[in-house]
């Protein structure tokens, strides 16, 4: 039987302590202000106390937010946004909006909020917020809070951990499988039986990974979060690594500065403890490439 979860956790630090206020002390003009970590599913604290140390060393004047859900809160929508309300005010609170700012049409309808440079067509460069997102968890999570934030959410650059992949019957089983209880394992595979007919009968996209796979290749997203680096293990045995390869292709397509990092003998949420120098370069590889016109793919 798996542990029990936490519920659905929203946490901020600042460098000398634990608080949604801003820091006194201004990050570096080529650090970001702040970095946030959307968990993968079920997580638990001490597990992501080993990414937000990492971050901490790597930029110790960016403010930390976390954001993390139960597989319920995952899987319905609408048990999640208490928690992403929450998430929503901290980073409001944490974050810095350049003066000046500009506003510019989105493909969904809404609003664009630019960061400090200006959009040139190809999304903005020079954004001082990064975003890392774990798993399909962490991608349903981070592409409700785009939506839950609108056009307030600030422009970014993207750490796509092991993520985003599809709907497979037997992947999805082991996942879920891992963070839920023995007495919930029924209702596990009821859930996707449910989501294996809906696909077959009105095809995929309809489960929130693979809606969110979708909504993270869109013009609105491109224009403020055209960076990101895929971080995947071809061991991995639960997000397939030619899933994330297709996904990265289809954001070429859509305009986004797209980095590989394939990790030949990843598993599961292990890259970072197997090989934490490549890793921790990776991610500022891609911090870095939000400086420049870089285009297309770039593999490690």
């Amino acid at each position: 039987m798996a542990a029990q979860m936490p519920p659905q956790t929203v946490f901020a630090h600042r460098p000398g302590g634990v608080s949604f206020f801003r820091s006194p002390v201004p990050a570096p003009k080529d650090h970001p202000e702040v970095i946030i970590l959307f968990t993968w599913m079920g997580v638990h604290t001490r597990h992501v106390t080993k990414y937000t140390d990492s971050y901490r060393a790597l930029f110790p004047a960016s403010h930390l937010l976390v954001v993390s859900a139960s597989p319920v809160q995952v899987m319905c929508a609408a048990a999640a946004v208490g928690g992403l309300r929450q998430a929503n005010m901290a980073l409001e609170e944490l974050y810095h909006r350049p003066e000046g700012v500009q506003k510019s049409p989105g493909s969904q309808g809404g609003q664009v909020i630019r960061g400090d440079s200006e959009g040139k067509g190809d999304g903005i460069l020079g954004a001082r917020v990064l975003v890392h997102i774990f798993s399909n968890g962490g991608a349903v999570q981070y592409t409700r809070l785009l939506d839950l934030a609108g056009p307030q959410f600030p422009a970014h650059v993207a750490v796509l951990d092991l993520c985003p992949g599809y709907f497979h019957f037997q992947s999805s089983a082991t996942a879920l499988r891992q963070v839920s209880p023995g007495w919930a394992v029924p209702l596990v595979y009821l859930y996707l039986a449910f989501s294996w007919l809906r696909d077959q009968l009105f095809g995929s996209g309809g489960s929130p990974g693979e809606a969110s796979a979708v909504r993270m290749n869109t013009e609105d997203v491109r224009e403020i979060a055209p960076c990101r680096v895929y971080l995947y293990g071809k061991m991995d045995e639960i997000v397939s690594w030619r899933d994330i390869e297709d996904h990265a292709a289809k954001s070429v397509t859509w305009g986004f500065k797209v980095r590989l990092e394939r990790f030949e003998m990843g598993r599961h949420v292990q890259n970072a403890r197997d090989d934490p120098e490549r890793y921790w370069n990776a991610v500022k590889t891609v911090w870095e490439m939000n400086q420049s016109h870089t285009t297309g793919i770039q593999k490690a």
